[in-house]
């Protein structure tokens, strides 16, 4: 019975990580259409004049190991949120998140505006708007088969519209040349295996040790402390 609730508070504590996607675009307006990708262009370049809204997620649940700067945050008051020594806004080193990137552009004629609704499955913490932190947060959170080429205006403008309410971000971009890109955070907690009811990917060494730990019980036989060990040596760097 002892065996039992030790297997039971280990499991309980066992912690995963969240991954926040893209759910959905809606009430697509002025665009040829707004798609959320999962082969999104290999070279990020100036001028796609394809009049398409694109949206495709980043790095996943990366933990910051320092501060970055954004431009946009969704709640001032919220304990990862900071500024810098010039009052610039910053999410906080040790804060969790997930990152999507945006792309439009007009074209094949479209309009020069887009309006959209863009659902996400995880609270929006803040956005990067601007050229040089882009370029800056590229090689952090942009995926490894796609590379950022390097020009000018590739950020938003005042003109554009952001507004976020929790999960939901509603757009009104108007670009010329060369486009529009944006980078969004969306805040992606550490959670317990069985605690809650997000989607989340359990990988391999997890569930290894939970079968493992399972086996002890049912084969009191085996050689506890060295079994232990070998377990623990295998999954402990998925938990840092």
């Amino acid at each position: 019975m002892k065996s039992v609730i030790i297997v039971a508070w280990l499991l309980a504590s066992i912690t995963i990580s969240v991954q926040a996607k893209l759910i959905d675009i809606s009430d697509c307006q002025w665009a040829i259409s707004c798609q959320i990708t999962t082969t999104p262009p290999s070279i990020v370049a100036a001028d796609p004049n394809d009049g398409m809204l694109l949206a495709w997620d980043e790095m996943q649940s990366l933990m910051l190991t320092k501060n970055v700067r954004v431009d946009q945050v969704f709640d001032h008051t919220a304990s990862y949120v900071g500024h810098s020594s010039n009052g610039r806004l910053l999410i906080t080193k040790g804060t969790r998140v997930s990152s999507h990137y945006f792309q439009w552009d007009p074209g094949n004629d479209s309009g020069h505006k887009v309006k959209a609704s863009i659902s996400f499955d995880a609270p929006i913490i803040a956005l990067i708007t601007a050229d040089k932190k882009l370029f800056n947060t590229d090689s952090v959170f942009g995926l490894a088969n796609v590379t950022f080429d390097n020009f000018t205006l590739r950020g938003l403008e005042k003109k554009d519209q952001t507004t976020i309410n929790a999960n939901q971000m509603n757009i009104l971009w108007q670009a010329g040349s060369p486009g529009d890109w944006a980078r969004v955070f969306t805040l992606a907690p550490a959670t317990s295996l069985f605690a809650s009811k997000s989607v989340a990917q359990v990988s391999e060494p997890p569930m290894l040790m939970i079968f493992s730990l399972l086996l002890l019980i049912i084969q009191p036989s085996i050689k506890r402390k060295s079994f232990l060990k070998y377990i623990f040596s295998k999954v402990s760097p998925y938990f840092i």
